[in-house]
């Protein structure tokens, strides 16, 4: 009797301590929370859990920064299971995960929990560019940087911050120590930051961030000064990958033509590549003091020191190693990761229904750089174009900066494609960089290709080209002439690009007024009966490059558009344009981007003569004749259309 009760007293216990441990625990635990996904389990009480043949699963929006108003998911599950993950959650949002068991149609047992997602790692924000040190001292950096650009206006709207994290070097250990964390608000890009120690690295990185997460981390290497340096010497202007551009103050020198020792020796490498390199180098007078150091390290942080002697009186007592004495100034710096070198400043300036005119900075390097576009439909596969070089990206406009470029006959609007623009340097393609739509403003020195507002049929076909001898059209001088040969040579450099001219008029020669020359769609709209198709280079023409009217390839800022049916042999004219005719023609030129009614420089009147061959077939001589009247120019621009004039009137045949 007394072992029987003992027994019932003993599974009375296991039952409530059983039941006790069920109410101490969360019926709904959160096991393992990442920014966008989670994963829960439940324990349902024994009866309930016998009773139970289906379970849904819902999961509630409770608080977000990106989702506006309450959203919720649910899910139906068998009977059995007691854990679950949620996926495509969006980082830093509050969700309440809830379980709900039922028997058919009646609710058995209810229990939800709450928990917070950490913050995103968003692909699409890409990491600040151009950290730079604007200014140090010897506790302190002042750091600037670019914040990145998109496409996507809500992209756009919600970054409203970055975060800096600054970690100190340790050389002894080779570690890096976190020392402060920062939120600096949107848009300011430029930070101070203090309380640092005398002569330390400092490895900064950037993140721009959003309310539910943070982009594409950005980083450079920097250092402080000791506190008996004398000021910041040692700038960084450029880095690549492979190289870093340095400047230093001009008076820091002794004397403008002073020699220098630049040195570089590793610190960090994330190929352990150990590197120590020493460079001699001599100022030059009138220039700016700057200095490339080539075959570095990709991702590679630096310490570099330049050092130049400073002479002093010498004394009958000293010896010649006495009588220099030397000064040191260094700097810490990083170069890029391999891949890291992007454009800067790409824009679509333009856009018609079936092409999209595309500017954007060149890469400041000395060796060959190509360029690619890439554009990607909104719901199909991405196309590449062809590489580009340097002098295939030339702008209409004479020395302009930008490099221009042009995507046409697309299938779609410009507006449904996203555009993007990478260069490779040194043999290496670095990433690729997303190119916004913003239109030139008031302000701007415009100058871009004016893109078709139709497709272009016939691209390719080669019955809609004519192959010509540039050679044919350019003015040729005797041989046997000395002054003649040497006015070729003084007037070449005058000439900063060759226009070729199509010309659809049928008689033998006729006079082209410069004001009115334009690509052809501005040429059709106004009806002149002649448009600029190429713009060749004095390098070009010396050459006599093969080149075809009608290619449908881009030369020189201008579309050589295919040409019609009925030209089997169309004339044609090589004109010769200086930069100060450029300036005549630029009111005209809406492939520029603008128009004027008025011309700025009041030129009167304007032609140029030419006797054309009527057929590139000919092997007629081309002779040329510039006849200009009543133009106003410089004193100096006077003066040398006047030799020029002269001595054509002494030599004309």
């Amino acid at each position: 009797m007394i072992t029987l009760i003992s027994i019932v007293l003993y599974t009375a216990w296991c039952v409530n301590a059983g039941f006790s441990d069920f109410l101490e625990s969360d019926p709904v635990e959160i096991i393992d929370i990442r920014n966008d996904e989670a994963t829960i389990s439940w324990r349902l009480p024994p009866d309930i859990a016998n009773q139970t043949n289906k379970q849904r699963l819902m999961i509630t929006v409770i608080r977000s920064s990106y989702h506006s108003g309450s959203k919720s998911v649910s899910v139906n599950v068998g009977p059995t299971l007691r854990t679950y993950t949620f996926t495509n959650l969006v980082g830093n949002t509050t969700y309440r995960a809830s379980v709900e068991t039922f028997d058919g149609d009646v609710s058995l047992w209810y229990a939800s929990n709450v928990f917070t997602t950490s913050l995103a790692s968003l692909q699409w924000l890409a990491a600040p560019t151009d950290i730079v040190l604007l200014d140090k001292t010897n506790t302190s950096l002042e750091v600037s940087w670019t914040a990145p650009v998109f496409h996507e206006t809500g992209h756009s709207a919600v970054i409203n911050q970055h975060l800096m994290n600054v970690y100190e070097y340790l050389p002894l250990s080779k570690m890096l120590l976190k020392k402060l964390s920062i939120n600096v608000p949107v848009p300011k890009t430029t930070y101070s930051i203090g309380r640092l120690t005398p002569g330390a690295v400092y490895n900064i990185t950037l993140q721009a961030g959003t309310n539910y997460g943070y982009g594409t981390l950005g980083w450079a290497v920097f250092s402080t000064l000791y506190r008996m340096e004398d000021g910041f010497v040692l700038k960084q202007r450029m880095k690549t990958p492979n190289a870093l551009t340095l400047t230093w103050p001009s008076q820091w020198l002794p004397s403008p033509t002073s020699r220098f020792t630049i040195r570089a020796k590793t610190l960090h490498s994330p190929d352990n590549v150990d590197k120590e390199i020493m460079n001699m180098g001599v100022g030059e007078v009138g220039k700016a003091p700057e200095f490339v150091l080539r075959n570095l390290h990709p991702g590679s942080t630096y310490n570099i020191s330049i050092t130049t002697s400073v002479e002093v009186a010498k004394s009958r007592k000293m010896n010649w190693n006495q009588g220099n004495l030397y000064k040191t100034a260094w700097s810490v710096f990083s170069t890029l990761t391999q891949g890291e070198y992007a454009v800067t400043e790409p824009r679509i300036v333009v856009e018609t229904d079936t092409a999209a005119s595309i500017v954007f900075q060149p890469l400041r390097h000395l060796g060959n750089v190509q360029y690619q576009i890439r554009y990607t439909p909104l719901d199909g596969v991405s196309v590449e174009t062809r590489e580009y070089y340097e002098d295939e990206l030339l702008c209409p406009k004479f020395g302009c900066e930008w490099m221009c470029a042009l995507v046409f006959n697309l299938p779609r609007r410009p507006r449904e494609y996203t555009f993007e623009l990478r260069a490779k340097v040194d043999g290496h393609w670095n990433k690729w960089t997303s190119i916004p739509r913003r239109p030139w403003n008031l302000l701007e020195r415009v100058c871009s290709i004016n893109p078709p507002h139709y497709f272009v049929d016939n691209i390719g076909n080669r019955e809609h080209m004519r192959e010509v001898d540039i050679a044919s059209a350019n003015a040729q001088l005797s041989p046997t002439s000395g002054p003649r040969k040497s006015l070729c040579d003084n007037l070449h450099w005058l000439f900063r690009r060759y226009l070729v001219v199509v010309d659809s008029r049928q008689a033998d020669y006729s006079s082209i007024d410069i004001t009115k020359l334009a690509d052809k769609p501005t040429s059709d709209y106004d009806h002149t009966p002649y448009y600029i198709t190429a713009s060749l280079t004095p390098e070009q023409v010396q050459q006599n490059i093969d080149f075809r009217l009608g290619d449908g390839q881009v030369h020189g800022g201008y579309l050589n558009y295919p040409l019609k049916e009925s030209q089997h042999d169309p004339r044609w004219t090589l004109v010769p344009m200086s930069q100060v005719e450029n300036e005549i023609m630029e009111p005209r030129l809406k492939t520029c981007g603008f128009t004027e009614e008025e011309n700025p420089n009041r030129t009167k009147e304007s032609s140029i003569m030419y006797y054309h061959n009527d057929s590139p077939n000919t092997t007629s001589t081309t002779r040329e004749y510039r006849k200009v009247e009543r133009r106003e120019f410089s004193a100096a621009d006077r003066e040398a259309r006047m030799r020029f004039m002269e001595d054509q009137s002494t030599h004309t045949v």
